[in-house]
């Protein structure tokens, strides 16, 4: 019975390739540091899906296949030691906090208006925003801050009484479209 075991052991191992076993998954060698970081996550895990060979996406089964890509991304940029603890974590935090992945989200953008301090609208912002204390204003326009939510779809966005920005991550800026 030993050596019958033995034997399919041997033989198992003789039907991996070589070289197969001997090698770790993924660049062995450091990649170069892209010059815009954000860029080049977006270009190595597209929100909208992993281009395929007829260049057309095909979308993400589900929110984690997303967050994977990129984390697998970001180890090769701490590899090659292109990025600081904090754009590590800000990274992964950013691609969790995403639409990608997630059919029918979308990112809402809502709006706050503060008012501003400054008593002259004369170009000179002399004041400072009710809802920013360390934001500086001329103008009630000065003190408008957008910040962007995922909600479950573009009615729900419609109801907060934000407007439909689109998908990708709550880090990025909220452009509405």
């Amino acid at each position: 019975m030993r050596k019958a075991v033995t034997m399919v052991v041997v033989l198992s191992l003789l039907a991996i390739p070589a070289g197969s076993l001997a090698k770790p998954k993924g660049p062995s060698e450091p990649i170069p540091c892209p010059e815009d970081i954000v860029a080049a996550v977006a270009e190595n895990c597209p929100c909208q899906g992993p281009v395929v060979s007829d260049a057309a996406p095909a979308p993400w089964r589900n929110h984690g296949q997303y967050v994977r890509c990129v984390a697998r991304y970001r180890k090769l940029l701490r590899k090659s030691e292109c990025l600081s603890g904090d754009a590590l974590r800000t990274i992964q935090s950013c691609s969790a906090r995403s639409t990608c992945g997630k059919p029918e989200r979308v990112l809402c953008c809502l709006n706050s208006t503060g008012m501003c301090s400054d008593t002259v609208a004369d170009g000179t912002a002399e004041g400072v925003c009710s809802n920013d204390d360390d934001l500086p204003c001329d103008t009630d326009a000065d003190c408008t801050k957008t910040r962007a939510r995922i909600t479950q779809n573009e009615d729900a966005c419609l109801a907060l009484d934000g407007e439909v920005g689109g998908e990708g991550s709550v880090c990025s800026a909220c452009l509405v479209p």
